[in-house]
């Protein structure tokens, strides 16, 4: 999602007013820290509001699965 964010060019708070969402819940969900299950309405008007594929939203390129990986590691 972040990278799509920065390919748009928009900041947390546009996202979130296209999206109807509060700032504070794309920050979350972008770090991973959202309290729940993501409903699929909220990734449907993230996709929307990005003009991209919802399955984009859930995919994850090679560096960030590393990331993941060594976080995990780290954290251990």
């Amino acid at each position: 999602m972040l990278r799509a964010i920065e390919h748009n060019g928009f900041s947390q708070a546009d996202l979130g007013n296209l999206a109807h969402l509060h700032p504070d819940t794309i920050s979350r969900i972008e770090r991973g820290t959202y309290h729940d299950s993501i409903p699929l309405s909220t990734l449907m008007d993230i996709s929307d509001a990005l003009g991209i594929d919802a399955a984009e939203l859930m995919t994850l390129t090679e560096t960030e699965k590393e990331l993941i990986h060594w976080e995990k590691e780290y954290k251990a």
